[in-house]
């Protein structure tokens, strides 16, 4: 049987030769290891805490054994830098100085946060009087408190994991892919414990490995690689995905492009299934969705005004406030000039965990909760939802208050609902936080059946779920010890792994009830795609179907809305607003 770890794992080794670690091919020339692997094959008492500028001696001892390539520490992916946790802290990425042999390939790094606990595993190191190397297996168990991940061998017999795995690939034999990376392993030899740095963490603590992973050419042809192994579960596409795949990558990749190669990673990642892919493809190859026919705005006005429909309000809302640049532009802008970080042109999610790894989360609360949001004006949505007379659910995913300024001048009774994601208390995470307009303190630690048993709507107040929270929410009081923001991708990936712990079933209930209207909503940043798959994914077991305004989707918004039970309404944002604000007027002059 062959060995999976084959083609991209290396040893690492002192200018002697003497073995000291491992590590595998990530990328073209990229290498990943451990930061106290470096510091032992460069003879060094400890770790520095810049990135050593010697040469690392490398080879791949299953193409070509004991042909040297010599590597350097890339200046963004060394580990002491980059992170204070000392789980965090124990990576580094070298640069190869040559091109890695013929017949190597970059691992298939599994970077979903799916729990893999239960899961065995395998991996294979090089301890002393191994120089040929050794194999280990186990099972995968739980994070620990540092964020690594433990195993263990529950077996009597079989090798240890031990000095000499270090830097060594975790791969899942359930996923086929690459979990994590050996960092440690309990010196007890009866133990037979060891530890990992989950994929996942890797990918935070050094975010250029983010946009390594899903670059061009390397990231295409590891992709078809993946894909021609799980061949017979989509055999039916297969081979059209494939020539699609095959031509992009002769070609710029366009936005649609982009955003199918997220469903083809969705797969290869496991978080979609064989049958959803196969859909989703068809959908997206085939004929275009068809919208209906016409947008009866009389008779969503009266859903709305019935309390029969959610407003899902996205981040692209912002052009309705007549801005040209989003908000959000603004605000990352901001973040990566107090970072000190130029030349930044990734994400806000990306800066904020920049942000919070070189500063703290306690300044990147600080500095967005005095983010500039009075330039923001009510626009007519908002004067449409202040209007309605019955209680409403809100859904906001944008951080301003401009929506509850409206409420408040309208008299329209409400209450702020959000959710702690950051807490030094263990138990008040996923509590939920209340601000009532008609009273002057907040309710800031309810449990999510307490909150249940308060019958807001039924009491007549108006829902605002901010699902990431809102920057006035985040006062002197509360900084350093819980706040509600999800605005980094920490806070992302947190929400995605612990969403039934946040989410009220109360609210559950409403989305079953009512039907979803999304405003503003951008498909092209994944994690605008988890928090509508979270709301969705709620929604699932209900046949009602929901809606989107879209004016002008691109194949793969058309497949998705279509997949997810959402119909396309094609008319841009601006214009359908205020023809819906109009019909609300008549119905309400006629009442």
């Amino acid at each position: 049987m062959s060995n999976p770890l084959a083609p991209f794992i290396v040893r690492s080794q002192k200018a002697d030769g003497t073995i000291v670690g491992v590590g595998f091919l990530i990328g073209e020339h990229q290498i990943l290891t451990c930061a106290h692997v470096v510091r032992d094959a460069l003879n060094m008492r400890s770790t520095p805490p810049d990135p050593p500028q010697d040469d690392i001696h490398l080879d791949f001892p299953f193409i070509e054994m004991e042909k040297v390539i010599k590597a350097k520490v890339v200046s963004r992916g060394w580990g002491p830098c980059l992170q204070n946790t000392e789980c965090g802290s124990d990576i580094a990425v070298l640069s190869l100085s040559d091109p890695p042999p013929h017949g190597s390939r970059p691992a298939s790094l599994n970077i979903s946060t799916a729990d893999v606990s239960d899961h065995p595993f395998f991996t294979y190191g090089f301890p002393k009087g191994y120089d040929k190397g050794v194999q280990a297996d186990g099972i995968v168990k739980y994070e620990q408190a540092d964020q690594s991940v433990q195993l263990e061998d529950e077996n009597v017999t079989g090798k240890r994991i031990e000095g000499g795995f270090s830097g060594a690939p975790v791969w899942d034999e359930q996923l086929e892919s690459v979990i994590g990376m050996i960092s440690s392993a309990d010196r007890q030899k009866e133990t037979k414990v060891a530890f990992m740095i989950p994929t996942q963490l890797i990918i935070n603590v050094c975010p250029d490995l983010r946009e390594l992973l899903d670059d061009g050419k390397i990231s295409l042809q590891k992709i078809l690689q993946d894909l021609s192994k799980r061949m017979k579960e989509i055999t039916s596409v297969y081979m059209p995905v494939a020539k699609y795949l095959k031509r992009i990558g002769k070609e710029d990749i366009d936005e649609d492009g982009e955003l199918f190669l997220e469903v083809v990673k969705n797969f290869l990642y496991r978080e979609l299934s064989a049958e959803d892919f196969i859909e989703m493809w068809q959908q997206t190859d085939t004929a275009p969705v068809q919208p209906p026919k016409e947008i009866h705005y009389d008779i969503l006005a009266e859903q709305l005004e019935a309390g029969e429909i959610i407003p899902f309000l996205g981040s692209e809302m912002l052009h309705l406030f007549g801005l040209s640049a989003s908000a959000q532009q603004d605000l990352t802008r901001t973040l990566a000039e107090k970072a000190k970080y130029p030349d930044f042109n990734g994400s806000l999610p990306m800066i904020s965990q920049y942000y919070q790894m070189e500063l703290s989360r306690n300044t990147l609360i600080r500095t967005v909760s005095e983010a500039e949001c009075a330039s923001l004006q009510p626009n007519n949505l908002y004067h449409l939802l202040g209007n309605i007379t019955s209680p409403v659910v809100v859904i906001s995913t944008y951080y301003d208050n401009v929506l509850e300024t409206i409420f408040r001048e309208k008299q329209k009774k409400f209450v702020i609902m959000s959710h702690y994601m950051h807490s030094k208390a263990d138990q008040d995470f996923g509590k939920v936080f209340l601000m009532y307009s008609d009273r002057s303190e907040p309710e800031k630690s309810l449990t999510p059946e307490a909150v249940s048993g308060l019958n807001l709507l039924e009491q007549g107040y108006s829902i605002i779920y901010k699902i990431c929270g809102c920057f006035n929410l985040c006062n002197a009081e509360i900084i350093g010890k819980m706040d509600p923001l999800i605005i980094s991708e920490d806070d992302f990936f947190n929400f995605s792994r612990h969403l039934e712990r946040l989410i009220p079933d109360y609210l559950t209930r409403e989305f079953g009830r009512r039907r979803l209207l999304f405003f503003g909503y951008n498909l092209e940043e994944w994690q605008d795609r988890l928090v509508a798959n979270t709301i969705l994914e709620k929604k699932r077991v209900h046949r009602d179907r929901s809606y989107t305004v879209a004016g002008n989707p691109s194949p793969y918004e058309k497949a998705y809305w279509k997949f997810n039970g959402v119909d396309v309404y094609p008319v841009e944002l601006e214009p359908f607003v205020e023809n819906l604000h109009n019909a609300m007027e008549e119905l309400q002059n006629e009442i």
